[in-house]
C-alpha cells in the first residue's frame, strides 16, 4: 500500500472516531436538557404552589404571579434547548474537545483534520506528501484513543438522579387522596383560574363514650341493642367546615353519609339512634383526612319494659288507694302527699340475677342512697323478670332501678330516672269574707259574719278566738267552735251573727276576733292556718251616725272628682267630634283617638260603681248597728239608686255610642258622633246633682248636729244643778 492510501484510511479512522464522540456528547447533552427542564418545570410548580397556597391570592393579583414564574421557567427549558441545538461540534470543534482532553496528541488531530480537507485538492502551500506524513502521524497518535472515554454521563448522573427522585416522589404522592386534592385544587387555581380554595390540613380525634369502648381493641365499640349511640369528634389542630360519618351495614350491606352536628367550633357529634343493626363507620374531615374504621357491635343488656306504680295516701288526706286492678303506668315524675306508700311492680325485658333501688336527693343525680331491696321472682310467670317492692316517700326525690342479667352485664348506669314530688299538706287558708276589717259598732249591733277556710286534704276542727279589752286591760279571753259550714271539707263557708249586745260590753270597749282552723298534718306543728285579726270597737248610736255622716260626706270629694273627669272626656269628645265632621271615614289615628275616650268614659262607670258600692256599705252599717233615721235612710237610699243608674245606665250608653262610631271605620256616622257630647254632658249632670244633694243634706246634718248639742248641753247643766241642790239640801 503507498502513502496516499495509507493517509486516506487514517483520515477515515480519524473521522470514524470524531463523529462517534460527536454522538456521544449530544446525547449526553439531550439527557442533561431533559433532567434540567424535569428540575425547571418542578420548580416552577412548587414554586407555584408555594407561593399560591401560602398567600392564596386572589385571580386579579394571581395571573401576573403566575404569568412570572411560568415565564421564568419557559425562558429557562427553551433556553437550555435552544443551546444544546446551537452548540457547535463540528469535526474542528469535536477535534478541540479531544485535544483539550488528551494533551498528548499535541495538535496533531486537528491539524490532521484540517489538512484531510485539501487532500488532492492542489494546493500551492501544503505538498501531498507533507499532509499525507501529518495523518498518517495523526492517526498513529489516535490509534490507542478510544471514543468511549468522551461524552460520559457522570458530570450529569446527579441531575439525572434528582430529576428522576422528583418524578417518582410526584408519581407516589399521587396514590393518596389528600395529594390528589391538592394537585386538584392548585390545577383548578393556577392552569384555569378558578375560584376555589386549598384544603386546610385538620387532625382530629374521635371519641367514643367510655361505657361503649372495648378494653382490647380501640376501634371496636359496644352498643346495647335498640339504645342510642353518640360519638364526637374533636379538632386537635387545624380547622374543617364540616365533617362526614360514612356508615355501612353489615346486614343489609346499605352505606350512608350523614353529616355531624357542629356542636362548638372544634367539636362534632353524631348521634345513632336505636340501633339494631352492626355497622362500621369512619369520619371524614375533609381535605382527604378519614379517621380509622370503627365497628359497632350489638350486645344485650337487660332494661325495664313495664313499670307499675300503686300509691297508699297517709290518713290525714283520706284519699283511697291506687285501685289493685288499675295502677299508675310508668310517669317521669309522680306527686304525692308526705308520709305516702308506693309500691311497685317492674318487668325486665330478660332474666336478671337481682335488682337494687337507689335514691337520688341531690339535684345533680350524685351520692344515690340504697333503698329497700326489691325482691325478684323466682316462680311463675314472671320468674327472674319480675320485681317487687315498696318505700315510703318522706321528701322529693328521684329514683332508679339497676338490673344485673345472668351474663353479669350491669345495666345503663344512665337508665331512666322516676322522679316523685311530694306534695306539703300546708296549713287551711282561712279568710273572713265580710266584714274583712276593722270598725266600730254599736252595742246593739248584730254583723253578718262570713268566713271561708279552704284545705287541700279537708279540715278538722275551725275556732272562734275572741279576746275583751277595757282601756288596754284585758277583761275576758274565748273561744269557741264553728259548726255546720257549707260546702265541703275541703272548701267549706261559716256563717253567723255577731250579737254585740250579747257581750255586755261598754262603749269604749275592744272586742278582737280571729279564726284558728286545724287539718289533720302529719306534722302537728304544721295543722293550724289563722286568719287575720279584727277588732270591733263599741260607740256610741250618735258618735258611729256621725261617722257615718262624715263618710257619707267624703263621697262628694268623689264625686268632684268623677264630675272633673266627664267634663274633660266631654270636651275632648266635642274637639273629636268637630275634627271629623268634614271626614268621610276613620283613619288608624283616628281609631286610636276614639279608643282613648271609650276608655275614659269605661273609667267614669267604674269609679261610680265603686261610689255605688260605698253607698251601699253605709246603709249596710246603719242596719247593722240599729241606727233608726227614716231621713238618713231614704237619702242614701236614693244616692244609691241614682248612683247605681249613672254606673250601670248612662255612662255605659256612652261608651257604647263611642265603641260603635269607632267600629264603623268605612263610613263614619256623623248623627251618632255629634250627640255623644250630650250625653256626655247629660251624665256629667246627673253626678253634679249628688253633689248639691250631699251639700244640702250636710248643711242640714250640720244644723241637727248643732241643735243636738245645745240639748246635750242644756241636759248635762240641768242634771249638774240638779246635782248640787241635792248637795246643798243635805
Amino acid at each position: 500500500m503507498n502513502q496516499t492510501t495509507a493517509s486516506a484510511a487514517k483520515t477515515g479512522n480519524i473521522l470514524s472516531k470524531i463523529s462517534a464522540v460527536r454522538l456521544k456528547v449530544r446525547l449526553v447533552g439531550l439527557i442533561k436538557v431533559l433532567a434540567a427542564t424535569v428540575l425547571m418545570l418542578a420548580g416552577g410548580v412548587v414554586l407555584s404552589f408555594f407561593i399560591d397556597h401560602e398567600w392564596e391570592p386572589d385571580i386579579p393579583s394571581r395571573i401576573p404571579l403566575m404569568a412570572f414564574i411560568g415565564g421564568v421557567v419557559l425562558v429557562g427549558v427553551f433556553s437550555s434547548i435552544w443551546l444544546w441545538l446551537r452548540k457547535d461540534l463540528s469535526d474542528d470543534q469535536v477535534a478541540l474537545m479531544i485535544e483539550e482532553a488528551n494533551p498528548w496528541l499535541e495538535d496533531s488531530l486537528i491539524s490532521a483534520v484540517q489538512l484531510s480537507r485539501e487532500q488532492n485538492a492542489g494546493d500551492q502551500y501544503h505538498s501531498d506528501e507533507m499532509i499525507n506524513s501529518m495523518i498518517n502521524r495523526a492517526g498513529t497518535n489516535t490509534a490507542s484513543f478510544s471514543p468511549a472515554r468522551h461524552g460520559r454521563l457522570t458530570p450529569v448522573i446527579p441531575l439525572v438522579l434528582a430529576a428522576g427522585a422528583i418524578v417518582a416522589g410526584l408519581a407516589g404522592s399521587f396514590q393518596y387522596e389528600g395529594t390528589q386534592v391538592y394537585a386538584k385544587t392548585w390545577a383548578n387555581r393556577v392552569l384555569l383560574m378558578e375560584k376555589e380554595s386549598y384544603p386546610k390540613p385538620v387532625y382530629i380525634k374521635v371519641v367514643i363514650p367510655k361505657e361503649h369502648q372495648s378494653p382490647a381493641d380501640e376501634t371496636l365499640v359496644h352498643v346495647v341493642r335498640g339504645e342510642d349511640l353518640e360519638i364526637s369528634v374533636d379538632i386537635t389542630q387545624g380547622g374543617t367546615d364540616e365533617m362526614k360519618v360514612l356508615t355501612t351495614f353489615q346486614i343489609s350491606g346499605q352505606k350512608e353519609v350523614k353529616k355531624m352536628r357542629r356542636l362548638s367550633d372544634m367539636t362534632f357529634i353524631k348521634t345513632f339512634e336505636n340501633v339494631t343493626e352492626p355497622f362500621t363507620f369512619k369520619i371524614d374531615a375533609g381535605y382527604g383526612v378519614f379517621s380509622e374504621n370503627y365497628t359497632v357491635k350489638l350486645i344485650d343488656r337487660a332494661r325495664i319494659e313495664q313499670a307499675h306504680f300503686w300509691l297508699e295516701y297517709p290518713e290525714y288526706t283520706n284519699r283511697e288507694p291506687t285501685p289493685e286492678g288499675d295502677p299508675i303506668r310508668a310517669k317521669n315524675s309522680l306527686d304525692v302527699p308526705v308520709g305516702t306508700m308506693l309500691r311497685y311492680k317492674i318487668f325486665s325485658s330478660m332474666p336478671i340475677e337481682n335488682a337494687a333501688l337507689q335514691f337520688y336527693y341531690d339535684k345533680t343525680n350524685k351520692d344515690p342512697k340504697d333503698g329497700p331491696a326489691p325482691t325478684l321472682a323466682k316462680t311463675g310467670k314472671g320468674a327472674g323478670r319480675e320485681f317487687t317492692g315498696k318505700f315510703q316517700v318522706m321528701k322529693s326525690m328521684r329514683f332508679r332501678y339497676t338490673l344485673m342479667s345472668s351474663g353479669g352485664l350491669v345495666s345503663d348506669q344512665n337508665s331512666k330516672l322516676y322522679s316523685v314530688r311530694t306534695i306539703e299538706d300546708r296549713p287551711p287558708i282561712v279568710k273572713f269574707k265580710s266584714p274583712g276589717r276593722s270598725q266600730s259598732v254599736t252595742k246593739k249591733a248584730v254583723i253578718p259574719m262570713l268566713l271561708s277556710v279552704k284545705d287541700e286534704y279537708g279540715v278538722d276542727r275551725v275556732v272562734l278566738r275572741t279576746t275583751i279589752s277595757r282601756s288596754g286591760t284585758v277583761l275576758k279571753k274565748d273561744q269557741r267552735a264553728l259548726e255546720n259550714p257549707e260546702g265541703t271539707e275541703k272548701q267549706a263557708v261559716y256563717k253567723w251573727d255577731f250579737r254585740i249586745e250579747d257581750m255586755e260590753l261598754q262603749e269604749g270597749d275592744q272586742l278582737e276576733y280571729y279564726v284558728v282552723a286545724y287539718d289533720r298534718n302529719i306534722d302537728e306543728s304544721k295543722r293550724a292556718g289563722q286568719s287575720l285579726a279584727y277588732t270591733f270597737t263599741i260607740v256610741s248610736g250618735e258618735d258611729l251616725s256621725r261617722m257615718l255622716q262624715d263618710r257619707m260626706m267624703q263621697l262628694k270629694g268623689d264625686l268632684e272628682s268623677v264630675a272633673k273627669s266627664q267634663d274633660k272626656a266631654r270636651r275632648e269628645m266635642q274637639k273629636t267630634a268637630d275634627d271629623l265632621a268634614l271626614k268621610q271615614k276613620l283613619d288608624r289615628d283616628d281609631q286610636r283617638r276614639l279608643g282613648r275616650l271609650e276608655n275614659a268614659q269605661n273609667n267614669v262607670s267604674k269609679r261610680m260603681k265603686q261610689i255605688t258600692e260605698s253607698f251601699d256599705k253605709l246603709l249596710k252599717e246603719r242596719q247593722v248597728n240599729q241606727i233608726r233615721d227614716e231621713r238618713e235612710d231614704i237619702l242614701q237610699k236614693n244616692m244609691k239608686k241614682a248612683s247605681k243608674e249613672i254606673a250601670d245606665l248612662q255612662s255605659p250608653a256612652v261608651a257604647r255610642d263611642i265603641a260603635e262610631v269607632k267600629s264603623k271605620s268605612e263610613k263614619i256616622d256623623q248623627t251618632k258622633l255629634a250627640l255623644i257630647p250630650d250625653k256626655q254632658e247629660q251624665v256629667e249632670d246627673s253626678i253634679r246633682k249628688l253633689i248639691d244633694k250631699l251639700d244640702k243634706w250636710g248643711d242640714i246634718s250640720d244644723a241637727d248636729r248643732e241643735i243636738n248639742e245645745i240639748i246635750e248641753m242644756e241636759k248635762r247643766i240641768r242634771e249638774a244643778t240638779g246635782s248640787k241642790l241635792k248637795d246643798k239640801h243635805k
